[in-house]
């Protein structure tokens, strides 16, 4: 008998062993906005000074 845990992992499996979809919501939600803002702040400072 197949479960949901067996579900998730042979969908998993199919999407190339990759993560499960939480990992790629953190990533576009909380490090893209970070690296974004990171990029605004070097480049406000290099051109006031």
């Amino acid at each position: 008998m197949i479960d949901a845990t067996h579900l998730n992992e042979i969908e998993r499996l199919r999407n190339g062993g990759a993560q499960q979809d939480g990992v790629g919501d953190f990533v576009i939600y909380v490090i893209t906005p970070l690296a974004v803002l990171l990029c605004l702040i070097l480049l406000g400072r290099r051109i006031m000074s």
